[in-house]
């Protein structure tokens, strides 16, 4: 049998017992066996996707939706390094993902032959296994066919996070000629498996070689009691939720209870699983702004739920006016605010932090942590609860109040703000219906929905790629969530990020994303730069930070298959419904300003500083 052939099929047939999303092929031929070898199984979907980079974050996507690990397949040389990008998010984000790369024979490497790089190690400390498989062999031993299904299990589990923090994996192939399947293959193998059926065929009964485990970390009782202690303490405390916070709603509601129980502001970044989702039993004691009420709780009136979403304005103007708190909680990744960076940042050195992640991975760019504690969130918000339903604390109602009168001003202001790019985000999570999944871009479009979205019962998910932030890649990571989703998916981005991915359009018509729609922001530039010092120096600004392009996506569209529409910023709402109830891509283009927008938020900050100085 063509040794190329037998190593990639026992592989291939190793992965098809593990819970893969599914895998993305590049086209190439030194990857031809395993291309071949996927082709041949019919468990695991296969998508051809035509440009390396594109594809990687595809299988991004598919990641982040399932929460299973996506496999991606490319040939030698420069395909490799087209990874890259995603490899860096997966690996700062905590995805797994599974990086299957072709390469020459050793005796090929450092020679001067064609299309050959040093594919070693070539990701660095990004993954968190890295394997550089041997060659393929005639007649290889019993225990070489086993090691290929191990190091399949041991690929998928280092990626689910056996090592620690979830993330990329990467094992390298190196295939000698030829590398097609021979007329006698199956032959060959069905030979093969009666001297060697463990490795040849695998367990029996269709389960993985060695089934790898991951438990959540279950945190001990004392560190619990400890930290009930301390809540019961501090009454002046804080609860933070960043990115990543809550990846369930069960995850949600315990925190929205915790913060019930400790009477404590609940901070919800827009990317944290908890601000777009019903916290049951619904007792907020916002009250919603068309009744017009200054939103301070009565004594003994705390409810769950008691979620602040516009802290990114009221916190950079100075509000709430009361001393710091004595006590912060964080969950998940750095919140995306600067404002509330920044506030944090400001704590007395006396303020105690407590960190929860449920991974090993620093989790501090600030250093101003006083515990980390490193445990099965979901578990510990739980223990925690039960700790403090024999003594309950005795929350601070001013200081609950002092936040949510806060809360309630930044509302009534942005409530009558014009309908700039910020809006617009909240007009989308109005405009999705429950279950949807809205991916956003970065830059300025996950800073508009971080800003202006309002907490809603509306169930949502909210992806973006934050682990590194960048804006290549967004709208191939879009497009895997929506292939492994079945809920209507909307990507919103601005203009530079859609032109670094033009590319990534192809999977809409390839793969059949039907109910897949682009909202892109359309500011003719880096609208994010307006933010910035260097908007104040002309020149270089427009010509080195802004650069506009003056270029429209309906071309674009036309291109790759979507319906075009081009719309006023107040018709995105409407046309967007309109939209989503038909099953048929579109790109809906917003013109939009963003200096506009930078000074509309500004002169809100200003009025919200202006009720400040009255206090």
């Amino acid at each position: 049998m063509n040794p190329a052939t037998l190593f990639a099929t026992l592989f291939v047939d190793e992965l098809t017992r593990l819970p893969l999303s599914g895998v993305v092929l590049c086209p190439g031929s030194r990857s031809t066996p395993l291309a071949v070898a996927f082709s041949r199984q019919e468990r695991l979907p296969v998508y051809v996707h035509l440009d390396e980079r594109s594809a990687a974050f595809f299988a991004l996507g598919l990641a982040l939706e399932s929460g299973r690990p996506a496999a991606v397949l490319t040939t030698s040389g420069t395909a490799t390094a087209n990874l890259h990008p995603a490899v860096l998010e997966a690996d700062r984000a905590g995805v797994p993902l599974l990086l299957l790369t072709a390469d020459r024979p050793h005796e090929l490497r450092d020679s001067g032959a064609n299309q050959t790089a040093d594919q070693v190690k070539l990701y660095g400390s990004a993954v968190r296994w890295f394997v550089d498989l041997p060659l393929p062999e005639d007649a290889p031993a019993p225990r070489t066919l086993r090691y290929l299904r191990a190091v399949a299990d041991r690929a998928v589990a280092a990626a689910l996070g056996l090592h620690g923090k979830p993330g990329p994996v990467h094992l390298n192939f190196p295939f000698r000629k030829p590398l097609e399947p021979q007329p006698d293959d199956a032959q060959d193998l069905a030979a093969l498996a009666a001297r060697a059926p463990l490795g040849a065929s695998g367990r029996h009964d269709g389960a993985p070689l060695t089934r790898l485990t991951v438990a959540p970390r279950v945190p001990p009782a004392a560190e619990v009691e400890a930290l009930a202690r301390k809540i019961r303490a501090y009454r002046w405390g804080l609860i933070v939720a960043g990115p990543q916070a809550a990846p369930d709603g069960e995850t949600a509601a315990l925190l929205g209870q915790l913060a019930a129980v400790a009477g404590y502001p609940l901070l919800a970044d827009a990317l944290s699983g908890v601000r777009f989702v019903d916290l049951s039993p619904p007792s907020n004691p916002l009250p919603s702004l068309d009744k017009g009420g200054e939103g301070v709780p009565a004594a003994g009136g705390r409810g769950w739920g008691e979620i602040l979403a516009t802290y990114p304005h009221f916190l950079a103007a100075g509000l709430p006016a009361t001393d710091p708190p004595r006590f912060v909680l964080r969950l998940g990744a750095p919140p995306t605010s600067n404002a509330l960076l920044d506030y944090l940042e400001r704590l007395p050195p006396n303020a105690e932090v407590v960190v929860l992640t449920p991974f090993p991975a620093w989790p501090d760019p600030g250093y101003r942590l006083t515990h980390w504690l490193v445990a099965d969130p979901q578990a510990t918000l739980s223990a925690l609860l039960e700790a403090l339903a024999g003594r309950p604390p005795r929350p601070n109602e001013a200081w609950l109040g002092a936040w949510h009168q806060a809360e309630q001003r930044a509302r009534r202001l942005l409530a009558k703000a014009p309908l700039t790019e910020g809006p617009l985000l909240a007009a989308v999570v109005k405009a999705l219906p429950p279950e949807a999944r809205l991916f956003v871009g970065n830059s300025l479009p996950v800073r508009h929905l971080d800003e202006y979205a309002l907490p809603t019962a509306k169930p949502l998910r909210v992806f973006a790629n934050r682990g590194v932030s960048g804006i290549d890649g967004v709208v191939s990571t879009a497009a895997g969530v929506a292939a492994a989703s079945s809920r209507p998916t909307v990507l919103v981005l601005g203009d530079l990020s859609l032109l670094h991915d033009l590319g990534g359009l192809l999977a809409v018509s390839r793969f059949g994303l039907r109910n897949f729609h682009i909202v892109v922001l359309n500011n003719d530039g880096g609208g994010i730069f307006a933010r910035l010092p260097i908007a104040q120096h002309e020149p270089p600004y427009t010509a080195l930070f802004r650069t506009p392009h003056g270029l429209t996506f309906a071309p674009a569209a036309e291109m790759y298959g979507l319906r075009y529409r081009r719309v006023a910023p107040q018709a995105l709402s409407p046309t967007l419904q309109a939209v989503l109830a038909q099953e048929f891509p579109h790109l809906i283009e917003v013109p939009t300003d963003a200096q506009a927008h930078e000074a509309a938020r500004r002169e809100a900050i200003g009025r919200l500083q202006s009720l400040t100085s009255e206090m």
